[in-house]
């Protein structure tokens, strides 16, 4: 999975913040500068309702970044895995949250009942702050 950045990714960070009174991370705000207008590499092993992690960046971060999903321009481009888009597509409907598996798409009934080695909590009901994780 991939997507390009914003062209101006690092302003639209920058307004968010002052607009929510928050102070804006120097080094968070360099990084998005720096990938302006890029492609990257999302890694898919977490997927979470209103953001991704990006998989490292050569010159940028040896361990990636997390990218909002308005940081995003125009559409994902899946790379032929139909079963994310679908994930993602009802995640960004509102269908589904990172937290509140439904559904029966295999991720979130494996979770739900408990045949996920990971992030679970052995009922496969909760994964708190991970998102839906894959594989």
């Amino acid at each position: 999975m991939q997507a390009k950045i914003k062209s101006n990714a690092g302003e639209l960070y920058y307004n968010r913040c002052i607009h929510q009174h928050q102070t804006p991370s120097n080094h968070f705000y360099e990084l998005l500068l720096m990938i302006e207008g890029t492609t990257v590499k999302i890694d898919t092993n977490h997927i979470f309702s209103n953001q991704y992690n990006t998989y490292p960046i050569d010159g940028v971060s040896e361990s990636g970044i997390r990218i909002r999903w308005i940081d995003i321009e125009g559409e994902i481009d899946f790379q032929g895995d139909n079963e994310l888009a679908e994930i993602v597509g009802k995640m960004q409907k509102g269908e589904i949250q990172c937290h509140h598996y439904k559904g029966d798409v295999k991720e979130f009934v494996d979770l739900r009942e408990g045949n996920s080695s990971k992030g679970n909590n052995g009922k496969g009901v909760y994964v708190p702050h991970v998102g839906i994780v894959r594989g």
